[in-house]
Parts: C-alpha cells; sequence; structure tokens
C-alpha cells in the first residue's frame, strides 16, 4: 500500500497491518496520485508542481522523473502489461509514455474539464478516465478515439476496471458508486 502527503513522500506500508515499510522522497510538493506497476518493482507518483516519476522500490531510487510546470499531473496508472504509463493533466488531457523509451506516445483529448483518475483494463484494450465534466470516457487508446462516453449526475472522482475486465466502477463527488 502508498500513501501520500504534503510533504512529498511516499510511504510504502504493509497493507495488512499498516506498518511504513519504506518512505521515497524525491517530490517537493503534494503528491496527487500514486500507482504501482503490475509486477510491484515500480511506484509512479504525480505532484501539484507539474512533476512526475518512478521510483523503484528495491532501491528506493528514482527511475526516471519528467516536470511540466505548465501543467498538473492529477492521475497516473501503469498499463497491465507495465509497458505504460498514463497521466492525466488538468489541461484536460491523457498522455500515454512508453515505459521503456519514456517517449509519448499518444495523447487523448475530449473532457472539458480536468480528469481525476485513470485506469486500464486487464486485458489492455480499453482505458477509462474520471473528470470532474461528470463523464466517464472508455478509451480505445490503441486507436486514439473514445468508444463510449458515460454521462454522471456530479464529478466523477474514481474509475477502476474489476479483475477480469467485465465491470467498471466509477465513485461521484455526491457518495454514489456506478457499476
Amino acid at each position: 500500500m502508498a500513501t501520500t502527503s504534503d510533504d512529498g513522500a511516499i510511504r510504502i506500508c504493509n497493507s495488512a497491518t499498516g506498518v511504513a515499510l519504506q518512505t521515497l522522497k524525491g517530490n517537493t510538493n503534494h503528491i496527487w496520485a500514486v500507482a504501482f506497476s503490475a509486477d510491484s518493482k515500480l511506484v509512479a507518483s504525480a505532484s501539484q508542481d507539474g512533476d512526475f516519476g518512478a521510483c523503484d522500490l528495491a532501491t528506493g531510487a528514482m527511475c526516471y522523473t519528467f516536470t511540466d510546470r505548465s501543467n498538473i499531473v492529477t492521475a497516473i496508472a501503469f498499463s497491465p502489461d507495465g509497458k505504460l504509463v498514463a497521466y492525466a493533466c488538468v489541461d484536460t488531457t491523457i498522455a500515454l509514455r512508453e515505459s521503456a523509451t519514456r517517449m509519448i506516445c499518444c495523447t487523448l483529448e475530449g473532457h472539458s474539464s480536468y480528469i481525476d483518475d485513470v485506469a486500464f483494463s486487464s486485458d489492455n484494450k480499453l482505458m477509462a478516465s474520471a473528470s470532474a465534466d461528470t463523464t466517464v470516457r472508455l478509451w480505445d487508446w490503441v486507436n486514439r478515439v473514445t468508444c463510449h462516453t458515460l454521462r454522471g449526475h456530479s464529478i466523477v472522482w474514481a474509475v477502476a476496471f474489476s479483475p477480469d475486465g467485465r465491470l467498471m466502477a466509477s465513485a461521484y463527488n455526491d457518495t454514489t458508486v456506478t457499476l
């Protein structure tokens, strides 16, 4: 389990006991999002000052960092195969970077307000994004198109796929969860 706070640190904790096992430092500002790679070797983070990157959990060292001072990164997710890192920004875009080359392989646009969360389906074919524009978008990210736009009734804070990929849950500002 990973927790974050205003001090820019990521704390890796035992999920059964809550005991902190490791503290990763490198960010200087409030961290908005964290995500583990599927193999649990990396943890990615995105901070309020536009920094985002990944740490090697075995060594605690930063593997890579990127800075975009003109854009706050609000959400981050690894693809199930670990080959991509998706990050969403206040400017309403989602960028996908190849983990090996660190290059942007595609950018997705379509939301009209900032994006709160992103998630990949377990088969790596779809990505979901949750937005303050009250929509969830399902993306065919390979072809860079929106497959479906699900309109909600309030700000969407989070999205997640079930492990088998058959269900997607979305959490709304009004305390409802939709499957």
